[in-house]
């Protein structure tokens, strides 16, 4: 058998490093968790259910996602929030850390505040009565010719 040649080995180099790099190439994790008080809150992304909080979600790409944080007797929070990359995990750099042989975590957090659902019956009866009387003061009933008189507004 004929020793292999310069070129040979480079080929046989480069093989071996392919075959490597792809069983024993790293990965990259990108997880979001999401945090909520008080606990306990349904969580959507993108309009899918994705637990209750506290989870972690494991996601693909990077960027803003539609947000729905729902628990009964709180307002729901709803509105984008964004994900951003980090610097090693931006194309170019990315290939590198996909290829470096260990595993790679990216990890954001969200929390979330919801605010309690008032619930003020009396309260609401009383803003209704006030804003009547001040819609009346703006635009008094017709007179009895049909006309109706200018309001004079309160400084």
């Amino acid at each position: 058998m004929q020793p292999l040649g310069p070129h040979h080995s480079v080929a046989l180099v480069a093989v071996v490093g392919s075959i490597t790099t792809l069983f024993c190439g790293g990965c990259v994790e990108r997880t979001l968790r999401v945090t909520s008080d008080p606990q306990g809150a349904t969580v959507l992304l993108n309009h899918r259910e994705v637990g209750t909080t506290p989870c972690e979600v494991e996601f693909v790409h990077y960027g803003t996602f539609d947000v729905e944080i729902r628990l009964d007797g709180y307002d729901a929070w709803v509105g984008p929030r964004a994900v951003d990359a980090p610097m090693w995990d931006v194309p170019g750099p990315d290939l590198l850390a996909q290829l470096l042989p260990t595993r790679i975590e990216s990890k954001d957090a969200w929390h979330f505040v919801l605010v309690q659902t008032v619930k003020d019956e009396q309260g609401v009866r009383m803003r209704a009565s006030e804003l009547r009387a001040r819609v009346e003061a703006l635009c008094p009933p017709p007179t009895a010719e049909g006309a109706v008189e200018p309001a004079v507004l309160a400084p």
